[in-house]
């Protein structure tokens, strides 16, 4: 019998396996606590201190751990593909495999098969160093299954809530319940429950509808979460990540908020270098406040601090995956630059560049760009100009800045860029205007126009 050298690859993939898996545990643990810290009735300032501190500390700490884990498991699973590599040219064998033509865990399409193997594309390019990002297809292709699986689940769910409902009106007495255990009085909760499948069915349904669509986190529950990328996020030269701001949901998403990442995108390619690859990631992972003018004087950083510690995850997720800050950029408008601003001051981003347009600003006592402690990353600020007043050109947001200054103004010490000729807060990323190409170029590394 052939000698075995190193560890058992397959114990390896089946340890990433779990690593991974407990991360994504994690990710639950910290939606779902969520949902709950918003669920009771309690007012006042306890209550309100005590979810900002949750949100400021315990999602911080869930978040950093779940990266950890599923950059343990990413390195465990490179392992795995190393010690395959090394005894396939001494003749070693592997203990525990099922062989060539097995159909278990670790063989070839098996439900333990290594991710980046040849089928997948090679994990170095072709000066042989590691690919950035080389992990996020898979990750892709997983998110897409993991929807078509909830798709169906739902679909089963949503069928047997109408069976219910068939049997809750009309029963003739209280005994009927005794011989039809499907009988079910309570037919309002159980329309209403119809209702939120049917609402999550179709937005799956829509999302899945496009298989060229990328996604790395869908989450159809309430407004919804949403991270989708645009190009390829293996091996890209350069990287942005659009932060929206408020009146976001997984619905409205994709409308206005999904055209401005996409014409970003579409903006980057066209004036970038020939053989320049470019990605831009759409981040959602965050309940922005509903759009409503009452809501700007007392919108809180609540969802803004949940936001930046997600935020910073992800950035720091791109970093261990092999991406360099000065490939990495946020862009971010409106409440999303609060958010991007939270995540600079207290949680870094690991990113060499930032740019907000209509920003109410970047946090609560951020008066100027000294106060965010980040001298390694520049910040450009743009917004539009004229006063926001009927038949003005102004941005109102920026004009009212309530999370600390407007980076836009001069005394800021942010580099303001030029947005042409933008009117009002929605047209930043319209195509063929200056704005939008000075964006681009922001995120391509490059000097835009200023003011």
């Amino acid at each position: 019998m052939s000698e075995v050298w190193g560890a058992d690859p397959v114990e390896l993939d089946a340890l990433a396996v779990r690593l991974t898996t407990s991360a994504e545990r994690l990710d639950e643990i910290r939606s779902s606590s969520r949902r709950e810290l918003v669920a009771p009735p309690w007012e006042g300032r306890d209550g309100e201190q005590f979810r900002n501190r949750w949100e400021a500390e315990g999602m911080r700490r869930l978040a950093a751990a779940a990266t950890m884990l599923r950059s343990a498991g990413e390195v465990v699973r490179a392992n795995a593909d190393d010690q395959r590599r090394t005894s396939a040219g001494d003749g070693g064998t592997f203990g525990g495999g099922t062989g060539s033509g097995g159909s278990g865990a670790g063989a070839p399409g098996g439900p333990g098969a290594p991710r980046g193997g040849p089928a997948d594309g090679p994990r170095t390019g072709p000066s042989g160093a590691p690919v950035p990002g080389a992990g996020y297809p898979d990750r892709i292709a997983d998110t897409r299954t993991a929807m078509e699986d909830e798709l169906a689940a739902r679909r089963a769910r949503l069928a047997e809530l109408r069976d219910r409902l068939d049997h809750a009106d009309g029963g003739p007495e209280e005994w009927f319940k005794d011989i039809v255990p499907l009988w079910d009085s309570d037919a309002e909760a159980i329309r209403a429950e119809m209702n939120d499948e049917e609402r999550s069915i179709g937005r799956l349904e829509d999302l899945l509808s496009d298989p060229d669509r990328q996604f790395l986190k869908v989450d159809v529950e309430g407004d919804g979460r949403i991270i989708e990328v645009h190009g390829d996020l293996a091996g890209a030269d350069h990287v942005a990540v659009f932060v929206p701001g408020m009146d976001t949901s997984i619905d409205s998403y994709t409308s206005r908020p999904h055209d401005y990442a996409t014409n970003v995108f579409a903006e980057m390619r066209r004036i970038a270098a020939p053989g320049t690859n470019v990605a831009v990631v759409s981040f959602l992972d965050y309940n922005p406040p509903d759009l409503d003018w009452s809501l700007p004087l007392g919108a809180g950083e609540g969802r803004a601090t949940e936001g930046a510690v997600n935020l910073s995850a992800f950035v720091g997720g791109l970093r261990d995956s092999g991406y360099p800050a000065d490939a990495m950029s946020v862009i971010a408008h409106s409440y999303g630059s609060t958010v991007t601003g939270i995540a600079l001051e207290h949680e870094g981003l690991g990113v060499s560049t930032v740019a907000v347009v209509g920003s109410p600003g970047l946090g609560d006592g951020v008066d100027d760009i000294a106060d965010l402690g980040r001298s390694d990353v520049r910040v450009f600020a743009g917004r539009a100009e004229g006063v926001p007043l009927p038949g003005g050109s102004g941005d109102p947001v920026s004009w009212l800045p309530v999370h600390g200054e407007d980076p836009a103004d001069a005394g800021f010490g942010a580099e303001r860029f030029d947005t042409g000729s933008v009117s009002g807060h929605s047209g930043y990323f319209d195509d063929e205007s200056t704005s939008l190409r000075n964006l681009a170029l922001i995120a391509l590394g490059e000097e835009p126009s200023l003011r």
